[in-house]
This record gives structure tokens, C-alpha cells and sequence, in this order.
């Protein structure tokens, strides 16, 4: 979604604790996963930063499948508004010492050219200001990347009390991803708990996994194994249906 600031990123933890990190961190350049597990919780989410931005913080009734697909996807889309928009705001932001735009800066790592451009420029800043310095700047601002994980386990059949089958119209899995490909942006689909090639074939129901006739991705696929082995059976499986060699993350056990 945009080009590399950091040299690290905030995995998934859990169900909640990382569901609005990217709200939290994305504008200083800092990448974050969300689970897409509880589709409930991420509903109450979205309708909370909803109403602090203005937007329709109406919640979506849980009626099935495709409900679940759809409060993903509005809560994707309210991240990308928001990361936009918050921006926005750290580029329209003086260059002064102190405040959030400072605070971008110094976060980069010191390899970075743009913090060292920025620091010299502050140095001589008040005596010597310079607006296409500052425009230049301002385009180094740029979001975190959105990512979100999928347990590629959730794409079993689910059973009541009495063992009888409950129909659906698409797992949880698939809901989750149904909900990512539909929304309007780009991501990061983090796959994790091994190989499902039910749920790899899903993917090519969606053009967004494939580059565009620029070489763009809107959404990209990793892979978090833990062993080389499972890092190739996944990635060969993925590059047979004409998907992008998938990034991979490794999760050491």
C-alpha cells in the first residue's frame, strides 16, 4: 500500500488486541495485522471510531455468512478513510519540534534518508524556511500498511449440539476473505495455520490477489509458517493458480 518506512511491523495478537493498532500507529508509517476472527467484535469497532469520525456508524445485524463479509469489509474500508484522513492532517501540520509530524520523523530508523533530510532541515528551519523542502517532506508521510489475518482452519463445516450440520452460505474463512477482496483499498492477507486448498482455490474467485495491467496488487498474500517446507508446499500451490509469489512471515516455535 505504500513504501516502506519501518523495519518492523505489529503482528497479530489474538482476536482484539491488535483489531485497531493500524488506527493507532498506521500514521506514523508503522504497519499493523488484525485478526479477522470475531466478526462481532469488529462491528463494535468500527461503529466506536465511526461516530468519533463522523461516519455511519449504523451496525450491520448478524443474519449469516455474508453479514460477517460485510462488517469486515466496511471495517476495512472505515481504516483506510480514517488512515487517510489522519494523514491528512500529519502533512497539513507545521514543522515544528514536538508535535506529531516531528514525532513521524524521528520514529524512522536512522537508514532512513528522509529522517536525516528532515533533521537537517529542522536545524535550520526557523531562520530559513523553505516551502519545496517542506512539500518534499510532506511526501515521505506516508501510511502503514493494513494487514489481516486469516486461520486458514476456519474453513470447516460447523455442527450444532445434536451433531447436525449447519449450512452456511461460506465459512468464516471465506466470509473473511469475501469481505478483504470486496472492500475498497489495499491489503494484506495474512494466512496462517497451514495448508487449505479449499481456501487457496477461493482466492481466484477474487482479481484483486492478481497485479493489474500496472503490476499493482491491491491485495497481497503472506504466508506465516513456521519451517521452510510448509513456506514451499504453500508457495508453490499459491504460484500454480497464477497468484504473485506470496511474501512469507516467519512464526519460530
Amino acid at each position: 500500500m505504500s513504501q516502506e518506512t519501518h523495519k518492523f511491523f505489529i503482528p497479530v495478537m489474538g482476536t482484539g488486541f491488535t483489531i485497531d493498532s493500524i488506527l493507532r500507529v498506521g500514521k506514523y508509517g508503522i504497519s499493523s495485522v488484525m485478526s479477522l476472527v470475531d466478526d462481532r467484535l469488529i462491528d463494535k469497532v468500527r461503529c466506536h471510531y465511526a461516530k468519533q469520525w463522523g461516519l455511519s456508524d449504523k451496525a450491520v445485524p448478524k443474519r449469516g455468512s455474508v453479514d460477517r463479509a460485510k462488517r469486515i469489509q466496511l471495517y476495512l474500508e472505515l481504516c483506510t478513510d480514517v488512515l487517510c484522513r489522519q494523514v491528512t492532517e500529519l502533512q497539513a501540520q507545521p514543522f515544528a519540534p514536538g508535535n506529531d509530524k516531528s514525532r513521524y520523523f524521528r520514529l524512522l530508523p536512522d537508514t532512513n534518508p528522509a529522517k536525516a533530510q528532515f533533521l537537517r532541515y529542522m536545524e535550520r528551519a526557523a531562520d530559513q524556511p523553505d516551502a519545496e523542502e517542506e512539500k518534499a517532506l510532506n511526501q515521505h508521510i506516508v501510511p502503514g500498511r493494513i494487514g489481516c489475518n486469516i486461520m486458514t482452519k476456519l474453513d470447516g463445516a460447523w455442527f450444532d449440539r445434536d451433531g447436525k450440520r449447519i449450512e452456511t452460505e461460506l465459512s468464516d474463512a471465506k466470509a473473511a476473505i469475501l469481505g478483504l477482496a470486496e472492500a475498497k483499498g489495499d491489503y494484506e492477507l495474512v494466512l496462517s495455520a497451514g495448508v487449505n486448498p479449499t481456501l487457496f482455490g477461493y482466492l481466484e474467485s477474487f482479481s484483486g490477489f492478481y497485479p493489474d495491467e500496472h503490476g499493482h496488487t491491491a491485495k497481497k498474500i503472506i504466508l506465516k509458517v513456521s519451517d521452510l517446507r510448509s513456506a514451499l508446499i504453500q508457495g508453490k500451490l499459491l504460484a500454480k493458480k497464477g497468484f504473485a509469489l506470496p511474501s512469507f512471515a516467519w512464526s519460530p516455535v
